[in-house]
């Protein structure tokens, strides 16, 4: 609102945002994970970066590749295997 020099209607925002997702969940039920993938990668702060995540397992480090078909954190580990994270604590070595 400030930046924009204008007004800003919060509801007609929320209804906005509210609008995006519905689209991208009626997407994401006919086409899966595919209709996401490319905006994923996009935004992702993640992708590329030196992280470490914390599991029930263990610790991993390696670096993060973005997200299987099946929603997992792709992560490559420094011997060359890549691996899919299901749950975890994720730090970022840097960004």
């Amino acid at each position: 609102a400030i930046e924009a020099g204008r007004d800003l209607s919060r509801p007609r925002l929320v209804a906005a945002l509210l609008e995006e997702l519905e689209a991208a969940y009626e997407a994401w039920l006919v086409q899966g994970l595919d209709s996401l993938q490319a905006d994923w990668d996009r935004f992702s702060i993640l992708k590329g970066n030196t992280i470490t995540v914390e599991t029930a397992a263990g610790t991993i480090s390696g670096q993060a590749m973005g997200i299987s078909k099946r929603g997992f954190l792709m992560m490559r580990t420094p011997d060359g295997r890549e691996q899919e994270i299901l749950s975890g604590d994720v730090h970022v070595a840097k960004f």
